[in-house]
């Protein structure tokens, strides 16, 4: 099989495809034909070497990551449903726990690590629900806005924060979405009752009485902690801060849920979710996907064809 890997800390240059030996499903697992598996920050960042001291116990180079694929199921462990076999399925891999990623020909996934999905999305816009809808998923569940609360989503534009966006949204929360003004009918068009400056000051600046909920997709940290009210909330998807005013502070991470999968690919086949591809790679020009990635911000996800 075909594997994205690096051996050594840097940047994309580092990257190499390599072909190794397939791997086999074990008990409670199926083995998934990879089709499509997305590029996030975070693997620029193991990549860099950022968190060396974060990785699994007893990973080895060459690494592989990856956190999201799409593909089909072509074998299944002892304990698993035959039946499964040639489903379409997406798949969330967590690799700070796995010390191996979804960007590899052949990926083999635990049972909560994947859900079936309708083939009326493809591979490139199904990878874009793992990581990053179901850390959004995750965030909102834990937040439970309630009808009539202002929410204010920073990176709303973002690959996580326009997930945060839709689904507070959809749960009744006044969502105010910070973004620059050029993007306010993206936004808008995720369900924000309206777009705020991307500065924070200016946000805070715009919310004198202050949100009951900011939604720190972007890492602002202190600096957007004024536009929470008094005894508000803050949540943040990395580093926590210290609070202030009664702000309860919260960092919320993402786990394997396979029936939370589901139920986002459920929302995304009802065309209730924005999936945004900016461009695709085949695998064997990972290292220029990679460059292109690092290259700027982007509106859409970067993902690797297999």
């Amino acid at each position: 099989m075909k594997s994205v890997s690096f051996a050594t800390f840097g940047g994309p240059e580092v990257i190499e495809v390599i072909e190794e030996a397939d791997p086999v499903a074990g008990p409670g697992q199926v083995l998934v034909a990879v089709e499509a598996a997305s590029i996030n920050p975070v693997d620029v960042t193991v990549l860099s070497g950022a968190v060396a001291q974060k990785m699994p116990e007893g990973a080895t180079p060459p690494y592989v990551v990856g956190w999201d694929l799409a593909g089909h199921v072509t074998a299944v462990g002892d304990g698993v449903d035959p039946a499964l076999v040639g489903s379409y399925v997406v798949g969330f891999v967590p690799w700070f726990k796995k010390g191996r990623g979804s960007q590899s020909s052949l990926v083999v996934l635990d049972q909560d690590q994947f859900a079936e999905a309708p083939d009326t999305i493809s591979p490139e816009e199904l990878t874009t629900l793992g990581l990053n809808a179901l850390t959004a998923f995750h965030v909102v569940a834990t937040v439970d806005p309630q009808p009539g609360e202002i929410i204010l989503v920073t990176g709303a534009t973002g690959a996580v924060g326009g997930y945060v966006v839709e689904f507070a949204s959809k749960r009744g929360a006044t969502v105010w979405a910070m973004a620059k003004d050029e993007d306010a009918e993206l936004v808008t068009g995720f369900g924000a009752a309206r777009q705020v400056p991307r500065s924070a000051a200016d946000a805070v600046a715009e919310l004198p009485a202050g949100a009951d909920v900011v939604i720190d997709t972007a890492s602002l940290g202190t600096g957007i902690l004024g536009a929470v009210r008094d005894g508000g909330r803050y949540f943040t998807v990395s580093t926590p801060i210290d609070g202030e005013r009664g702000i309860e502070v919260k960092r919320v991470g993402v786990h394997a849920d396979a029936a939370d999968l589901a139920t986002i690919v459920g929302l995304a086949a009802e065309g209730e979710l924005a999936l945004r591809v900016e461009r695709t790679f085949p695998v064997e020009e990972a290292r220029d996907a990679y460059d292109f990635f690092v290259s700027g911000s982007h509106r859409g996800r970067v993902v690797l064809l297999f």
